[in-house]
This record gives structure tokens, sequence and C-alpha cells, in this order.
């Protein structure tokens, strides 16, 4: 069935000022959703020959049934199958689409069938290379689907890339998605929740760093993850409401980032946590600790606990990360051979330059955002217990001492705030 439609392939004006554009024209959700892919590509215009993505996983899973409705109404494609158990989203990998892309020189459209690491290295190689390209969803594991967003792994560092086409259209067959492992249901759950706390970020950055804010879109992604929680508090992770609730969480998240055309709304200092443990883990040991969405849950425990201790307690107190501080943090990320000083230097001037309106902080506004992110501790206590979605490092198998230097290190990667920066890290 039709999804998102009063959204999808619109420009919505809003009482922000601004008009938000949504680039993506068609998405489906339901069972049996795959067999409307053809009837996808052709509200999206698409005609010629296309290139699909997939890697080993999702070829077994989706191979047979995307080929089956794409021949049968007569779409010409190429497959890839990119090599790995385990595909990450790197140079080495969109360097392999590129050149599959550009192989014959005839391709007009690109389908990622993935989730995460797929669909964001066909959105970049399908920008780079000018072609439209349509997402089909194998795992409710994370928002990024309809995003204009993607993170490439480049020399051990995750790069994040902004402006991006999102895709024309997504399909997102929920019996597909059940077939999934449950621990990336659960990373999408963790996502998802994570939202709590990237929307109080958002108004802290709005505040304290004269950050445009929306707060029409603010109330979009409040409610649809809202609404996931108070299913999750009773709803059994395998049962159609729970994924119903999921999907349209991650769905509309990725909307709200196309209304705003970046990951403001979605993603504050329990992502730079994710990404540091990213980063650590690729230069340490060649991998993830884990998925990204449980290590934003793992985030977003602890964003909830520096709230609190700020906001609650009193406790917390903001430096300009002094020049000391600075040069250790340098040194530390050295020492496993990643070089973000020019990262870490952007931030201190990044922080220079909202020298002024930092005392935003301890302002009634942000006071009354932070009450209305605390309110909801006991009941997402509940579901992280009832759930499994990790409350601790040792649940994802990350020692102490690592996370420790993530959470720590979370505020070098992005020349924005969090509250972390507020927290002495």
């Amino acid at each position: 069935m039709r999804f998102l439609s009063e959204y999808t392939g619109r420009k919505i004006p809003c009482s922000c000022g601004r008009c938000h554009a949504v680039r993506t024209r068609d998405v489906r959700v339901g069972t049996g959703a795959v067999r409307d892919l053809p009837e996808v590509l052709e509200q999206c215009g698409f005609s010629g020959p296309g290139v699909i993505v997939f890697d080993g996983n999702t070829r077994r899973v989706a191979g047979e049934s995307i080929r089956s409705v794409l021949d049968s109404g007569g779409w010409l494609f190429r497959e890839l199958m990119l090599p790995g158990v385990h595909v990450h989203a790197s140079s080495d990998q969109l360097s392999r689409i590129r050149s599959e892309v550009r192989r014959s020189g005839t391709v007009r459209w690109c389908l990622a069938v993935g989730s995460g690491s797929i669909n964001d290295l066909v959105k970049l190689a399908a920008f780079e290379e000018g072609l439209p390209y349509v997402v089909v969803g194998t795992a409710a594991s994370m928002d990024g689907f309809l995003s204009a967003n993607a993170a490439i792994l480049e020399n051990g560092v995750k790069k994040q890339y902004a402006e991006l086409e999102p895709p024309l259209g997504a399909v997102m067959d929920t019996e597909l998605l059940k077939t999934a492992p449950s621990a990336m249901t659960l990373s999408g759950l963790g996502d998802a929740l994570g939202k709590f706390t990237s929307l109080a970020e958002w108004k802290l950055n709005h505040l304290c760093a004269n950050e445009f804010y929306c707060p029409e879109t603010a109330a979009l992604v409040r409610r649809e993850v809202s609404e996931l929680l108070t299913v999750a508090e009773h709803a059994p992770r395998e049962s159609g409401e729970f994924f119903d609730a999921l999907v349209r969480t991650l769905l509309v998240t990725g909307i709200a980032m196309q209304m705003l055309g970046n990951s403001t709304p979605a993603s504050g200092g329990e992502h730079y946590i994710s990404h540091a443990l990213d980063v650590y883990g690729f230069a340490v040991s060649g991998d993830s600790p884990s998925t990204h969405g449980l290590q934003v849950a793992l985030g977003t425990r602890v964003l909830f606990q520096e709230y609190e201790r700020f906001f609650r307690e009193g406790k917390g107190e903001f430096s300009l990360l002094p020049d000391g501080l600075r040069k250790a943090h340098i040194n530390d990320w050295k020492r496993i051979g990643v070089d973000l000083a020019p990262m870490i230097h952007a931030k201190r001037e990044f922080l220079s330059l909202c020298r002024e309106t930092l005392p935003n902080v301890e302002s009634s506004e942000m006071r009354l955002e932070a009450e209305r992110l605390l309110s909801l501790l006991p009941r997402m206590d509940a579901v992280f217990r009832s759930t499994g979605l990790p409350d601790r490092p040792g649940a994802l198998g990350i020692s102490d001492e690592t996370f420790e230097f993530a959470r720590t290190h979370a505020v070098d990667l992005r020349k924005r705030l969090t509250l972390l920066d507020f927290c002495g890290t």
C-alpha cells in the first residue's frame, strides 16, 4: 500500500518560514509490497536498463522475488553482488558500484537492496553518476532509508555526505523485514528511540549555536517516536503492530531529514558516541563493535543520564576544550592511528563562535525541553529492560574502557554542540 502520500513528492509550506521539499515520490509498505516494485519504478519515471545492488545476504532473501517481478514487467537490469559476508559502506565498495554503473554507459537507474550500508553506497554512487535510485529495505534496522545523507568509511574514518539525492522510491515489504535477524530489528528500535535525545540536542543547538529549528518537523518526529514507545511498551517485537510502528518511525524520520536538508532532527550526541565507537573499532580491530542502532541505544542511555546530571542535579560545567585537553584528545586518536586534529581544531573554532549564545543552555526554554525528555526516563527504562536494548557496554561486548573512550571523544567528531560538551568530557 502507498505510504506517507501526504508528504511524498511535495513542497510543503511551513510556519517556520521555509517550504520543505520532499523528493521521494512513492513509498510502499506492507505484506507483499515487493510486488509493487515495477509500479514504483514507473511512478518514479524510470526507463531503460538499471543496476541492482545486493550483498550475499540480501540477494539470498530478496533476489528471487525481485528478479521475478522485474522480469515479468519487462525491465532490463544487471545485478551486482558486493563481496563479503558483512558489507561495510566503504570507499572500496563504492568504487565497485561506480565501475558497474560505468561499465556499459547505458545504465539509467539503480536499485539498492538492503539496509544501511547498501543504501548509503548506492545513494552516493547514484548521486555522483547523476542517476535516480530506489531502495528495497530488507531490515528495519536504521532510519536512513529516505534521508539525503550517507556515511562512507574512508581511511578508517566515517566521512559524512550531506545534501545528496534521496531515493525516488522505497519498498518496505513487512514479510521480508521480518526475516531479518532479530538483532537488526532491535537495532532499528534503538536508532528510532534515540530520536528523543536527538530532538533535545536539536533544541540545544538552536538555542546555543543559532542552528535553524523547525517546530513542526520536530513535532512530526516526536509524535512518531512517542507512538512507537507506546507500542513497544506492550506489543511483542514480532507483532505486526510493532513492525508497523517501527517502520513508520524510521521512514518519517527520513522524511524529516529531507525536509530540513540535513540530519539535525535525527542525530545528536547519542549518534556521535556511536560514530566514535565505529572509528575506534575500525582503527583497533577493523570492524564496528556492534550495529549502529544498538550503539545509538547505548548512547541514548548516556545522554539521558547526562541531561539528568546537568539539569536536575546541577552538575557539569562547560569548557571550550582547553589547549591541554584538546591536545590530549588529538594524541588519544593518534595513538590508535587516527588523525582527527583538523576536526578537533574546527570544533574548537565553532565553539568559540558560539561563545555568546552558550549561556542559553540555562534558559527556561532549554530547561523545559530537558524536562520533557527526562519525563520519559521511567518508560524508556522499562522498554530497554523488556526488549533487551543495551543499557551498559558489556551488553554489546564492549569493554568499559572502550566505551569511555567513545563517550569522552564523541565531542570531537562533529562541528555541532551536544550536551556532552557541557558535562566535562
